[in-house]
């Protein structure tokens, strides 16, 4: 996860393909790539946003690339989410990453200016629910997530 995190701070002013790119060159499967390049700035973004008492989502919705079929996965569940927002949170604790690497990562949450709108425009924190998390996959995340899927089943 380490890694991980330090490739956006790496690569702070380019797409996020870049970041997926070098997560994979760094032994990251495609689907964990795809998940961990939103993963990581939502998790940081929900810490910040729990923080303040806003409410965010418990699952994430994976929409296929070209496709009908959505993959609806409860992020408590998922090992990568879990070291993402347990990175998070230790960061925001004062335990963790330098100010370089925190606003690398902030600056990519949606979460926070999703956040940051609504209070802009008079909600109080503690009202805001964020979400739903709706993630589109690669043509090959597609592939990858359908392949996890039936896994579980």
């Amino acid at each position: 996860m380490s890694r991980a995190v330090a490739a956006f701070a790496e690569h702070a002013d380019q797409l996020v393909d870049v970041i997926q790119r070098e997560l994979q060159a760094q032994g990251a499967s495609l689907l964990e790539a795809e998940k961990l390049v939103v993963y990581i700035p939502k998790a940081f973004g929900a810490a910040c946003a729990t923080n303040v008492g806003a409410k965010v989502p418990a699952s994430v919705q994976f929409v296929e690339w070209n496709g009908p079929a959505t993959y609806d996965v409860v992020l408590a569940q998922d090992p990568l989410w879990f070291e993402a927002s347990r990175l998070a949170k230790r960061t925001l604790d004062g335990r963790g990453l330098s100010e370089n690497l925190l606003d690398a990562i902030i600056n990519r949450s949606v979460l926070l200016d999703k956040l940051d709108a609504a209070i802009a425009a008079g909600a109080q924190p503690e009202v805001v629910v964020l979400g739903p998390f709706t993630i589109a996959l690669t043509e090959a995340g597609t592939q990858a997530m359908r392949l996890e899927a039936a896994e579980r089943v």
